[in-house]
């Protein structure tokens, strides 16, 4: 009877661990005076660690138990292992949903398992890591040459279109899919300063507006504040509350959808397999310190492979870049510096900043006003719009070859 005991004991540990682990990965942040769940939020990998080495510590455990149950009788043998298949593939999708929708009452006892688990394991977890940086700095793997790397990837795609007869367009779309591996989330977001979200409260009359507006199909729903955002919601959802003009039982906020919440540096071809898996089209992108960065869409990975994809709602400013006589070229501010500088031809980098509008910025060294110009590499660059600090449309015209200069002329 012991031994019975233990064992569901342990499976029970095992479960909340699981569960608590689910919890911690969909967690966002919350209120500022909530400071379990922001050290949850800014340790996430400590605390991911000590879950995962707490649950293979009580597995581990109940094997160790099982051998003596083996013998039992059928009824009890059955009960333990729909015990077992109920902790593993119940615990999680659990988590997951309270995470996302309800932190306080089980989200806020789950927590506190996490961190109880996590102070209880911190000695293990930090034998762990000095044992992994003790062996990273034994055995250092062999840094690749990335500029090798990126001719060898150049030559066989030449390779492939000589002997395959590749067009140029199919040639493109190769260099797109090569590319998926190298190219990081928060390159292709949609940044937290553009985004168009819903606050949980907002009345019903509003939020068939305001997809009517922004023609999307999703929007992300936060509370209170942009950083903690608790969800999605999906119009094809609410197309019957929509169609019976009335709004649904218990607010619009029941079909609400989790959030799928992911961190800026995640390869776009391994968000792309994830998208597949989870059967979503939108993942919220949060920063190192839990907030909202901004989001990414399934869109936006197929444009890096396909090309800027344009709908009967974007509009000409919407582009990210215009060209005529290869002379002149417009450009948004959020294009990246690797795009600007393949379509000037030209090397255009910075160790700060990653795009057109934080180069000019940093140029600067202030928020820039439209209608001002600056030289940047042989070309005379105007900034055409500005908007709530945020450099919308630049203009690049090629002038006489000259060095790069730092003098800005303000009109």
């Amino acid at each position: 009877m012991l031994l019975w005991v233990l064992f569901v004991v342990l499976l029970c540990a095992a479960g909340a661990s699981v569960a608590a682990d689910g919890l911690v990965t969909s967690l966002t942040a919350g209120p500022a005076d909530d400071v379990r769940r922001a050290w949850l939020v800014r340790d996430r990998e400590r605390v991911h660690r000590s879950l995962s080495a707490s649950r293979l510590i009580c597995f581990l455990c109940a094997g160790a138990a099982a051998p003596p149950l083996w013998h039992a009788d059928g009824p009890r043998l059955i009960g333990a292992l729909v015990l077992l298949f109920a902790v593993v593939g119940v615990a999680e999708t659990f988590a997951r949903t309270i995470g996302a929708t309800r932190a306080d009452g089980p989200g806020a006892w789950l927590s506190g398992w996490a961190a109880f688990v996590t102070l209880l394991a911190t000695p293990v977890v930090v034998l762990m890591e000095r044992t992994e940086h003790a062996l990273a700095a034994a055995f250092p793997t062999a840094k690749i040459d990335a500029d090798a790397d990126d001719v060898a990837t150049e030559q066989f795609l030449d390779i492939v279109a000589a002997e395959a007869d590749v067009t140029g367009k199919e040639k493109t779309l190769l260099q797109g899919a090569f590319s998926l591996g190298e190219t990081q989330v928060q390159e292709i977001m949609t940044p937290r300063v553009e985004l168009i979200a819903l606050e949980r409260e907002t009345p019903w009359s509003e939020v068939i507006d305001r997809f009517r507006a922004s023609a999307h199909s999703r929007l992300p729903v936060y509370d209170d504040r942009i950083d903690d955002v608790i969800g999605v919601i999906y119009v094809k959802d609410l197309l019957a509350d929509i169609l019976a003009d009335a709004e649904p039982v218990g607010g619009w906020i029941t079909r609400m959808r989790p959030g799928f919440y992911i961190p800026p540096t995640k390869p776009i071809d391994a968000l792309l397999r994830e998208f597949r898996s989870q059967r979503t089209h939108i993942a919220i992108v949060m920063d190192e310190y839990g907030g909202t960065a901004g989001i990414v869409t399934i869109e936006d990975i197929l444009e890096e492979v396909v090309g800027e994809i344009d709908d009967e709602h974007d509009s000409e400013d919407a582009r990210q870049f215009e060209s005529r006589d290869d002379r002149e070229f417009w450009v948004t501010g959020r294009i990246t510096l690797d795009e600007l500088s393949e379509t000037l031809g030209v090397d255009i980098q910075s160790d700060e900043v990653g795009t057109v509008g934080g180069l000019i910025m940093e140029r600067l060294g202030r928020v820039p006003r439209a209608g001002e110009e600056l030289h940047i590499a042989g070309f005379r660059v105007v900034v055409e719009q500005v908007r709530r600090r945020q450099v919308l449309r630049v203009y690049f015209e090629r002038a006489d070859p000259v060095t790069d200069r730092a003098d800005v002329e303000e009109h």
